[in-house]
């Protein structure tokens, strides 16, 4: 297939979804194991879209709190003023609040329509790996006094001492009776598809511990090597997109690109917070001339971590690919991108 080179090529990834679990069942036994009857679609909001993007590019992002305040976000603790002023990753840890609206979403939001309490429940939170996807799960119990609550509206949060993100909403329409002074067991899930390389979500997982730098957990960087991304600051910028021949189908296990052919030039990043189709994406591009007819079948976006000796590894945060693949004329110029998407 030959592409039009007035027309920008982006890849856009499958959606990264989510869920509302309300009342799901916990296996304590095994205590990371949480099996869920109901599961209500979320849609990923502004923050969520920004922090993703503040550890790719290890940069400041602004995010906005529950109490409408602009603040500036950090993938790390060694960038930017005080935490007085500024929202360190390190500080922050999940929560679940509810509130009584069915609004339709509004991806560009920073808090519910109608929320019932100042703060919900704390959780836990952890990862689960599988050969198609991987997860981010939390659980959390609570309770609360008299009057019982319709709840139309759940929001999954991010929050530090001080500051509260909302990163996801789902919308219960009809609303929900939710008792007052009973115990209540629920949980998210977000699912990273295929596209997402487990290397880069398990520097995800680790970006909000504060411990050493001699610890961490095992990624395999692009050369296919396992290196041991450090619990302490483990992301180190340098993003770029990379184009390869190859379109054999993502796995969370890629590592790298199946046959590259090398990086753009001109490259451009943005995060895009469109409430027409209601999305959030974080898009990259850049340019080629190829000097020879080529394929192109995949596309990479790549960042740095750093390992326990402090040395920076590069790494695959996503692999798309084009089904059939593209063919790029030589001495054309081509804007090639790719975009990860929320759900």
């Amino acid at each position: 297939m030959r592409w039009n080179h007035h027309v920008p090529l982006i890849c856009e990834l499958k959606p990264i979804t989510g869920y509302y679990l309300p009342e799901p069942y916990y296996n304590r036994k095994r205590r990371v194991k949480m099996v869920a009857e109901t599961k209500i679609p979320n849609k990923g909001y502004r923050n969520f879209a920004y922090i993703l993007n503040s550890m790719i590019t290890y940069t400041t992002q602004t995010v906005i709190t529950t109490e409408g305040a602009s603040k500036t976000f950090y993938a790390g603790r060694d960038l930017g003023p005080a935490e007085s002023i500024n929202i360190p990753m390190w500080r922050l840890h999940n929560s679940i609040n509810v509130g009584a609206s069915t609004s339709p979403h509004d991806v560009s939001r920073y808090e519910l329509y109608s929320r019932h309490f100042p703060a919900g429940a704390h959780g836990i939170e952890w990862h689960e790996e599988y050969d198609t996807e991987t997860w981010i799960q939390t659980y959390a119990r609570w309770c609360f006094p008299s009057p019982d609550r319709a709840v139309g509206e759940v929001g999954l949060y991010m929050g530090a001492s001080r500051y509260r993100l909302l990163i996801a909403r789902a919308i219960i329409d009809p609303p929900i009776n939710k008792a007052a002074n009973e115990m209540h067991e629920e949980g998210w899930r977000i699912i990273f598809p295929a596209n997402y390389t487990r290397w880069f979500l398990r520097a995800y997982e680790i970006v909000s511990w504060s411990t050493s730098s001699a610890t961490g957990l095992p990624i395999l960087d692009t050369t296919g090597t396992m290196r041991i991304v450090r619990f302490e600051v483990p992301f180190a910028g340098s993003p770029d997109v990379v184009i390869g021949s190859d379109n054999s189908p993502p796995s969370p296990t890629d590592y790298n690109l199946k046959a590259p052919i090398g990086s753009l030039s001109d490259q451009v990043h943005a995060v895009e917070i469109d409430t027409a189709v209601q999305e959030c994406r974080i898009v990259r591009t850049g340019k080629i001339t190829p000097t020879t007819n080529i394929t192109l079948g995949e596309v990479g976006l790549f960042c740095n971590v750093y390992d326990t000796t402090g040395t920076a590894r590069r790494i695959m945060v996503a692999r798309g690919i084009w089904d059939p693949p593209v063919t790029l004329e030589a001495g054309v110029t081509y804007t090639i991108g790719i975009a990860l998407r929320l759900g």
